[in-house]
């Protein structure tokens, strides 16, 4: 295990500094316009994830609605690979986690500039564009307890 890692379950978390340095604007699926770079201080939560793996349609319903419970301080950013855009649109609708932009990242780029290996995976951004990346599935308290800190920092 690197440096910065620990190991939660079967996740694994990493401490991983700044923001890599990747396009500033990106078209999500429903064709709004997206920032994945320079969150402007605001907490941001990244949640990368597929249409067709299970523990992501598990997690999908906590995150719908800790969005709902954090909106007003805590942006989330949905980043899908690993599936076709039918696949996404349908996977968002049907789970109802439309309340945040998802970006199609169709070819893995963004997947691969956060260094995301599988899926789920969360990437935390705090004020500072610190960020702590966290490969694996989290259950609900889990990830209340990732936003709750990220509120403090």
């Amino acid at each position: 295990m690197a440096c910065g890692d620990m190991k939660q379950g079967n996740t694994n978390v990493q401490t991983t500094g700044t923001q890599p340095d990747i396009a500033t604007e990106i078209e999500a699926v429903d064709g709004s316009i997206v920032s994945v770079s320079g969150f402007n201080g605001t907490p941001t939560a990244m949640w990368f994830w597929s249409p067709n793996w299970g523990q992501c349609r598990a997690e999908a319903s906590a995150v719908a609605e800790l969005k709902r419970t954090y909106e007003n301080s805590i942006q989330f950013i949905g980043v899908a690979s690993r599936g076709d855009l039918s696949q996404v649109e349908e996977f968002i609708d049907r789970y109802a986690v439309t309340d945040f932009p998802h970006v199609f990242d169709e070819k893995g780029d963004i997947w691969r500039q956060y260094k995301i290996s599988s899926q789920p995976a969360w990437v935390f951004v705090d004020t500072n564009g610190n960020q702590e990346r966290v490969i694996g599935s989290l259950g609900k308290s889990e990830i209340r307890t990732k936003l709750t800190d990220l509120q403090k920092k």
